[in-house]
């Protein structure tokens, strides 16, 4: 399984210089840690979103993120938005919400680090 999930990321991943967007796998789901491995060994470039609600209970591997030169950024903007879009996944904000409390926080990325490439904590 693994190598068709990183086979078709490769397909997908054209030529051109692209940032593949994948779980980081916070709070050990093995769905979303299967799909982090095979971006990570694609070769693809990728850039790992912090699984919510997870990374509200749960940090970032510090060793996978030092491993792949990743940094930080973080996303507000139009977070406001953010619990009604979720609310629309019905199931899943039942089980993950408890008495419909859904936090209004900001988007957590880890994206490759490099020249050019320090992202800002956009607030």
């Amino acid at each position: 399984m693994l190598r068709r999930v990183r086979d078709v990321i490769q397909q997908m991943a054209c030529p051109d210089p692209v940032l593949v967007l994948a779980p980081l796998g916070v709070g050990g789901h093995v769905d979303h840690v299967l799909v982090r491995t095979a971006a990570e060994r694609s070769g693809a470039r990728v850039g790992y979103y912090s699984d919510f609600p997870y990374n509200q209970r749960h940090p970032a591997v510090p060793a996978f993120v030092r491993r792949n030169g990743l940094v930080e950024a973080r996303w507000s903007l139009l977070i406001e938005a953010k619990p009604d879009l979720i609310r629309a996944y019905r199931t899943q904000a039942r089980a993950l919400f408890a008495g419909d409390v859904i936090p209004i926080v900001p988007e957590v990325y880890y994206v490759p680090a490099g020249p050019g490439n320090r992202p800002e904590r956009i607030t």
